[in-house]
């Protein structure tokens, strides 16, 4: 089974998610890395303005950190010296990456912020799954794990297969991730990082042996949370009670 890894250039966790990418890389199942783009001033503006302001620290100094090593990504010279292919793109959606992903069975979508239109889904020939960083069904958009710690609920990831409908499609694996410093965003996703590994080399063995992705389903219930990017106040107000960011 040929599958390709899709992440972004630059990632806010410690260490760039280097510790997924590089073990992903040498799986017998990741055929392929494309790292997409999005290294620009923005990110280092506003990593550096998280950083000055004391808002994020954590996440402000990894953001701008990650974009100053991915110059020379370890985590491509990883998955080049694993014998892999590499690819870079601007745009998941562009017509000449939708080309790319034709070329796989599986695709992985890891740390990447970009919405897959229906050619891209529809490229590889088993389809398209995403890490997503929260646990399906309940908690749904963006930073879920961070709003689940902040909130003290649960917090983790799950493996689902990616649909047109964002956190959609059958779940295939969902896991908790407990850490020490349980009030520390940033330790948490380093931690994650490790753990997603591993259950992402289980997820790739057990679609290797069916040849097709197979999951439970991915209903809506009375206890699901849509989050959102938090606002200001509100990470304040998460700082205020002790949480790290």
């Amino acid at each position: 089974m040929r599958t390709l890894l899709v992440t972004s250039r630059v990632t806010f966790v410690p260490e760039n998610y280097a510790r997924f990418v590089t073990k992903l890389s040498a799986s017998p199942h990741v055929a392929a890395v494309l790292f997409l783009e999005n290294r620009d001033l923005k990110n280092l503006a506003m990593g550096a303005g998280f950083w000055l302001s004391r808002l994020a620290p954590g996440i402000g100094s990894h953001l701008v950190l990650n974009t100053l090593a991915s110059l020379d990504d370890p985590r491509e010279n990883a998955a080049r010296a694993a014998g892999k292919q590499v690819f870079t793109a601007a745009q998941i959606n562009a017509p000449e990456t939708v080309a790319i992903l034709r070329g796989f069975d599986l695709v992985i979508n890891a740390r990447t912020r970009f919405i897959y239109g229906k050619a891209a889904l529809e490229a590889p020939r088993l389809g398209c799954i995403n890490i997503h960083h929260g646990l399906l069904p309940e908690q749904r958009g963006v930073f879920c794990d961070l709003w689940a710690q902040a909130e003290g609920r649960p917090a983790g990831f799950s493996i689902h297969r990616m649909t047109p409908k964002l956190d959609d499609g059958e779940i295939l694996l969902r896991r908790e991730v407990a850490v020490v410093s349980a009030r520390s965003f940033v330790k948490h996703a380093l931690a994650s990082s490790e753990v997603e590994a591993a259950a992402m080399e289980e997820t790739l063995e057990r679609i290797a042996l069916a040849g097709r992705i197979e999951g439970e389903t991915n209903h809506k219930t009375a206890h699901t949370f849509y989050y959102r990017n938090p606002t200001v106040s509100q990470i304040r107000s998460f700082r205020s009670k002790g949480f790290r960011l």
